[in-house]
């Protein structure tokens, strides 16, 4: 029996080293790949396209640096265990529809302001983007390592027709002109690479995923463009989106490791901190059970639209630079923010009629790091309100560091909630840093909106046991300068300096609960804070300054 049973595992496993052994490699290179080639390494592929239509499950589509012009559209799906797989094996792999705009064009310059000028018809909502992206710096340097390189050195300036300041564009929709002038000056210290511009114009979608494909992972690939997945078991990996946006819907897909920048991009950085703005959301998480963490989205003009998402994860996400708001999410249900950081945009967390929400262990910080006032700058106007917004619910928010408070722009909120804050929800073990004493939370009462504390919102509740009240316990206000020097790395006024965001001090630190007593015991009741529950209050808590 024994010989019998080690014969049919052996057969077993043949049967899978054989399956196994006919996955296949196809090589693609811009360059000097053709689609009649074979695919292999000594004979590439010209195209993406023609690499798909030969893969199968299980397959690997190795795309080498250089230019696509094409849109990654698979015919098929690979299955559980084997996907097909689309990789990019250099840092340089652009995938983008595209028109190109040649560099002899430039050939008139005004001789005082020193900028060549060319025009072109394009389609109208097309994007006019340059090759080479500025680095872009993120808060923690092993917060996501990110493959996609600048290799060839910063962008040269670029300005549009009608705008009356000198911008340094990478990307902008087109919308009310059908013809565009583009105004191009290079650096003076420009290496030659660099004094060409290599400007394109993204003419349609970098990916498109069909509801019917199931098992497609993409990986390692800089796109231009929108990246729109629709199918099932899904990946993005690696995935540089900018400009554009990743609109996940679908089931069941996965995003990590990816950043998305400059969407629809309008307005350039001017030499202002941290500020660069686009009008559209940086990702569409929609469907359902779709997952993404360890991922970066800025300069949007809404970091998250999470619309009528079932089931949605994100994990370990920063979002920032948003003039408008981090996260809009409108009728989500079942949906979980966790180790995340949302900063520099109006509102942190703006809920539409949302149920079943968690947020755990994140930053949440409403106000945006730009050195100019209201009146100066479009989108200073709408800047820093609250930290977290919500209506609907039930919510469930448990060690979250809260911040509204605006640094140089006026002023926001801790939390506003509406009456329809349903029963059930929950908010403790959070540190809140309001604006101003008082206004630690907004609730309706009535017909009147009116601004208490955490004390005078539970003695509220107390008074209508059957109304819609969150239970709140056990959480942290800071209510003077001496507070936030006490408790937040940077103190009172800006951010810690070399995060750019507020920060928890580790040490001897009240609102940090390490499973010790501490000497801070202000909670809703006047009673010792609970030890041994909350390890971490936020995302970026105890790392070490560089």
């Amino acid at each position: 029996m024994r010989s019998a049973t080690a014969l049919i595992g052996s057969c077993v496993l043949l049967v899978v080293l054989c399956q196994a052994s006919k996955a296949a490699n196809y090589y693609v290179e811009a360059r000097t790949g053709k689609d009649s080639n074979d695919g292999s390494v000594r004979a590439p592929l010209g195209s993406i396209r023609a690499a798909l239509e030969k893969a199968l499950p299980g397959d690997t589509i190795h795309v080498a640096d250089g230019f696509y012009n094409e849109r990654i559209l698979p015919p098929g799906s690979g299955k559980a265990g084997a996907p097909i797989r689309i990789k990019g094996e250099g840092n340089s792999v652009w995938v983008s529809p595209f028109i190109e705009v040649p560099d002899e064009r430039l050939k008139d310059r005004d001789a005082k302001s020193g900028l060549y000028t060319i025009g072109l018809s394009v389609p109208r909502k097309a994007i006019l983007v340059q090759r080479f992206f500025k680095p872009i710096l993120v808060d923690d340097a092993n917060w996501s390592r990110y493959v996609m390189v600048d290799t060839d050195g910063p962008a040269p300036l670029v300005r549009v027709k009608n705008d009356t300041e000198l911008k340094q564009v990478e990307g902008s929709y087109l919308e009310k002109d059908d013809e565009l002038w583009i105004h191009v000056f290079p650096h003076a210290d420009a290496r030659p690479s660099e004094k060409s511009t290599d400007l394109k114009i993204i003419t349609g979608e970098a990916v498109r995923i069909e509801p019917q494909i199931e098992y497609v992972a993409i990986e390692n690939i800089h796109t231009m463009g929108t990246v729109h997945i629709r199918g099932k078991h899904c990946a993005l990996r690696a995935v540089y989106a900018a400009p554009g946006h990743i609109r996940l819907e679908g089931e069941a897909n996965l995003v990590e490791h990816c950043r998305i920048a400059h969407t629809n991009f309008r307005t350039a950085q001017r030499g202002y901190l941290w500020f660069e703005a686009g009008t559209g959301h940086g990702l569409f998480l929609w469907g359902k059970n779709n997952t993404v963490r360890r991922s970066e989205i800025l300069h949007c003009w809404n970091g998250v639209a999470s619309n009528s998402s079932i089931g949605a994860v994100a994990d370990g996400l920063l979002i920032h630079g948003m003039p408008n708001h981090s996260w809009q999410p409108g009728y989500s249900t079942d949906l979980t923010l966790r180790n995340c950081v949302l900063y520099n945009a109006q509102d942190a967390l703006y809920f539409n009629s949302s149920r079943n929400v968690h947020i755990e262990n994140c930053t949440l910080f409403a106000g945006t790091l730009i050195q100019e006032t209201p009146k100066e700058h479009e989108y200073g106007r709408r800047a820093a309100r609250r930290g977290v917004n919500v209506l609907g619910g039930p919510y469930i928010f448990r060690n979250n560091l809260i911040v509204g408070y605006a640094w140089q722009v006026t002023g926001g909120w801790g939390v506003n909630k509406d009456s329809t804050w349903e029963k059930g929800s929950v908010f403790e073990n959070n540190v809140i840093v309001p604006r101003r004493p008082g206004q630690e939370i907004q609730h309706t009462v009535g017909k009147e909106k009116r601004w208490m504390t955490l004390e005078q919102y539970a003695a509220e509740a107390a008074k209508d046991p059957g109304g819609n009240w969150a239970v709140v316990r056990n959480n942290i206000i800071l209510k003077s300068r001496d507070d936030y020097d006490r408790i937040l790395v940077g103190g009172a006024w800006k951010p810690e300096t070399d995060t750019w965001d507020y920060r928890l001090k580790a040490d001897k630190n009240p609102a940090v609960d390490a499973g010790v007593p501490v000497d801070f015991t202000e909670d809703l009741a006047g009673k010792p804070r609970k030890t041994g529950h909350a390890v971490d209050i936020g995302a970026l808590e105890h790392h070490p300054a560089r």
